[in-house]
């Protein structure tokens, strides 16, 4: 991201804006409203000097000279009774933005062509590779109490086993070093996929992933034609978890036995499978298909454990296949 605009200096690290065009080059979010331009003008302003992804200037030059074409978006505003325009041009997805043919970036304060720079342009051009679901955002420019307002901290320490810090600060920090969360260039949060869909306090909350609620249908026989209770679980997995395993085990049918003098619980089906099969319908999901949510149904002979999507693999080779590394494993799990 590349920023640019005109600023008056006055005494050291003041600014006074005079008339201000900002330009946001490749920006990955989406201006909604007033208040995240203000915040994010006074966030940029507030810099002491340029860098890589800020440049103070007013001689742009044609537009026009951009390739390949993007999509210009201004937006008004004005701050301490002065006129500022936001210029936002949308992420570049498939190849650099050029400037009159040629590929530019930022080293330090100086621009340089990026083919003198290989390492740069290697890292840019991976840059380009689809970031990962989880890692997208579910809720964009969210204000620090909103986000402890959304997501279950309490939840997320006790999963844990830490104590809840006092300080909102550390939960914040604990939050981004997990890619729950991350700062925005307007000084609030966004919150990613990640983050909701494992530690949210409603997931209807987040309206991309309402739809991935965890679902218990109890039937009373061995069909779909009388239900006995149906049950949503809207937090988010990693707090809902135990809570639906306790749920399906008073459900599943159960009873009393003895042995050496001992009276004990037996389950109609083993705890370690109900377990295991919960987890795998929540992690193992088309986590990007719509219209589906993950789902146990019991009915009076079995239990059906669904979710959007097709096995990575053969049905016919489930047994006797190799199991492969995970990159990322829940900490719930």
């Amino acid at each position: 991201m590349t920023t640019s605009f005109k600023v008056e200096k006055t005494p050291p690290n003041c600014y006074n804006i005079n008339d201000v065009t900002i330009i946001i080059r490749r920006i990955k979010v989406t201006i909604k409203n007033q208040d995240y331009i203000k915040n994010l003008v006074i966030e940029l302003i507030s810099l002491p000097s340029e860098t890589e992804w800020v440049e103070f200037k007013h001689n742009n030059d044609d537009p026009r000279m951009i390739n390949p074409k993007t999509d210009f978006r201004f937006y008004k505003t004005e701050i301490n009774e002065k006129n500022v325009v936001l210029l936002e041009i949308p992420c570049a997805e498939k190849e650099p933005i050029k400037f009159s043919g040629e590929e530019y970036i930022r080293i330090g304060t100086n621009k340089k062509k990026l083919k003198e720079y290989p390492n740069k342009e290697r890292a840019l051009w991976a840059a380009f590779d689809t970031t990962p679901f989880e890692l997208r955002n579910a809720k964009n420019d969210v204000p620090l109490n909103e986000v402890i307002n959304l997501l279950s901290a309490s939840g997320y320490y006790e999963k844990m086993g830490i104590v809840l810090p006092q300080n909102s600060n550390k939960i914040l920090d604990d939050f981004i070093n997990e890619k729950f969360i991350k700062r925005n260039d307007a000084g609030n949060y966004d919150i990613s996929n990640l983050g909701a869909l494992l530690v949210a306090k409603d997931l209807n909350n987040f309206e991309r992933l309402a739809h991935k609620e965890l679902r218990v249908i109890w039937y009373k026989d061995n069909n779909k034609l009388n239900t006995v209770r149906e049950k949503v679980f809207s937090e988010g997995y990693a707090i809902s978890y135990e809570k639906i395993i306790d749920y399906v085990l008073t459900i599943i049918p159960q009873e009393e036995i003895i042995e050496d003098s001992i009276r004990q619980t037996k389950l109609g089906y083993p705890e370690i499978a109900i377990r295991e099969l919960i987890a795998n319908i929540m992690i193992h999901q088309a986590i990007e298909q719509r219209g589906t949510s993950p789902m146990v149904e019991l009915f009076k002979d079995r239990i059906e454990f669904s979710n959007a999507g097709s096995p990575l693999i053969s049905i016919d080779r489930i047994v006797d296949t190799v199991p492969r590394y995970m990159k990322y494993i829940p900490f719930w799990a």
